[in-house]
């Protein structure tokens, strides 16, 4: 095709765009990306990439929307981006910016995490071969190293998609921990709820170093007795999706939110949401110590009143 054929995908990083710069093993670096919605109201993706040196093979681009669980909602495996059918990797020059639109998708979810990898077109994204992440420019990487999280999205009420808003700190203080290598900085706990309700929780989580082990955590409603009414297991998770402890970078602070379903039958009084982190395998808790710490490896994080219908 002749080079004016190509400008179609050749543009510049908008003003407006998200600066991600991340670098693959290709060489190449996704500068930025896009969330918008074109004229019927379909979600869009464009990602601006630049090959730093010559691509020596042909690489497909996997764009996913991924749900909190990192579970995919919608993504390219199906659809690719017509840039890289067009403009093959090996055509770049070194230097430029591409723009790689997804196709537009009607997405049935109000929230979605973007996640982005590479491959090599001779297979696709789910039997390889991928290329690596060699700087992650502070976002977090799956995988293997090889898809990217670059942001979460919420849809607005006239339809628009928007970043997700950075957690909020912790309404309580903590200084707790579990183990060696686990701190519990903070939560925020509800003061009242009712029998039935759907009680939302966070905690504000920071690791001295990487702990050597995906460990669970748990958080158990407890009555005047010490008698267990209520209780959630879950990985730990942030805004944007799962993080196992073991991607957790020393120092880093993460806010967790989840929601303890509350019994239908739960009787009016006072009650304490306390939790711990433990071994899912063994079962086995970490041990618990600071703020708030008591028996059996637990963290009293707040006080709930059980208010009558």
């Amino acid at each position: 095709m002749p080079p004016a054929f190509y400008t179609a995908w050749q543009a510049d990083l908008p003003a407006d765009a998200v600066r991600d710069d991340v670098r693959f093993a290709a060489p190449v670096t996704l500068l930025g990306h896009t969330v918008t919605t074109d004229e019927h109201d379909e979600l869009v993706t464009t990602l601006y990439l630049r090959a730093d040196a010559p691509p020596s093979t042909d690489l497909g681009v996997y764009i996913a929307y991924l749900d909190r669980d990192g579970v995919p909602i919608h993504d390219s495996l199906f659809y690719p981006p017509v840039a890289t059918l067009w403009y093959p990797t090996t055509s770049w020059t070194p230097g430029e910016t591409v723009a790689v639109h997804a196709l537009p998708w009607t997405l049935d979810a109000d929230a979605f995490t973007l996640a982005v990898g590479l491959y090599d077109v001779a297979g696709n994204w789910t039997d390889g071969p991928r290329v690596p992440v060699t700087d992650d420019a502070g976002k977090l990487v799956l995988d293997g190293g090889t898809l990217v999280r670059l942001g979460g999205y919420r849809r607005t009420p006239a339809g628009a998609w928007t970043a997700l808003s950075p957690d909020a700190p912790p309404v309580t203080a903590l200084d707790a921990g579990f183990g060696d290598t686990i701190r519990l900085l903070g939560a925020d706990v509800p003061t009242t709820a009712k029998a039935g309700d759907a009680l939302p929780f966070a905690l504000t989580w920071q690791a001295p170093a990487t702990p050597a082990q995906d460990f669970s955590v748990f958080a158990h409603l407890v009555d005047g007795a010490g008698d267990k009414v209520a209780q959630l297991d879950w990985q730990p998770h942030d805004a944007l999706g799962p993080r196992p402890m073991t991607g957790w970078r020393p120092g880093e602070t993460l806010t967790d939110a989840q929601t303890l379903a509350l019994p239908e039958t739960l009787a009016p009084g006072a009650y304490t949401l306390i939790v711990g982190v433990y071994d899912w395998q063994s079962g086995v808790r970490l041990p618990a110590q600071g703020t708030n710490a008591g028996p059996d490896d637990v963290v009293s994080i707040g006080a709930i009143q059980v208010e009558a219908e």
